[in-house]
């Protein structure tokens, strides 16, 4: 049998961020919302799902095409929004600037992905982090008071010297993450 694994790309950024405060305020609005733990926040380039281990090295030559060229930049992380609506909220994020080679390299990614075996990728790169994935908000109100607050709010910024490989294992205590592949810039 086959050994397989929950897959995806990602930039990590952990604690770079200064997201705290902001996250405490928008708990307060009450609802049903998951929020991501500071320390393993990332920046998904492309979620995989179930792997095959023995896709590991194509899917990380495939990475190394994509980066290839690219030196090291700056992102910056900042003001707060929605998808896919205000009217119907599933997830708050940060905004990043200077993404500008991320969407690059996430394009560049999803043409050799698919050379071995994966299927295209519906939606455009939306470079973005999740800071919670929302079923409900109690004071809608009260929480888009608190993103028109943060709108130009900066959190953090961040230099991208390498995108990862991840494995994700589920547990009810959250996901435990591990690196499969690690490729740097430049």
């Amino acid at each position: 049998m086959m050994a397989v694994f929950r897959a995806f790309i990602a930039l990590e950024v952990g604690k770079a961020l200064d997201v705290a405060v902001v996250m405490q305020s928008v708990k307060q609005t009450g609802g049903n919302m998951k929020f991501v733990d500071p320390s393993i926040m990332h920046v998904t380039l492309r979620f995989l799902g179930d792997t095959e281990e023995e896709l590991a090295d194509g899917i990380g030559e495939t990475m190394k095409a994509a980066v290839a060229g690219v030196a090291p930049f700056e992102v910056g992380f900042k003001g707060l929004g929605v998808f896919p609506n205000k009217n119907y909220i599933s997830v708050i994020w940060v905004g990043m600037d200077g993404a500008g080679p991320l969407v690059e390299i996430a394009k560049k990614m999803n043409d050799g992905l698919r050379q071995i075996g994966f299927p295209q990728e519906d939606r455009p790169f939306s470079p973005h982090l999740t800071l919670a994935r929302v079923k409900s908000v109690k004071d809608k109100a009260g929480l888009w008071r608190i993103l028109d607050e943060h709108k130009e709010t900066v959190f953090g910024k961040l230099m991208v010297n390498d995108i990862i490989l991840k494995k994700s294992v589920l547990t009810p205590q959250g996901p435990v993450y591990s690196d499969a592949r690690v490729v740097k810039l430049g």
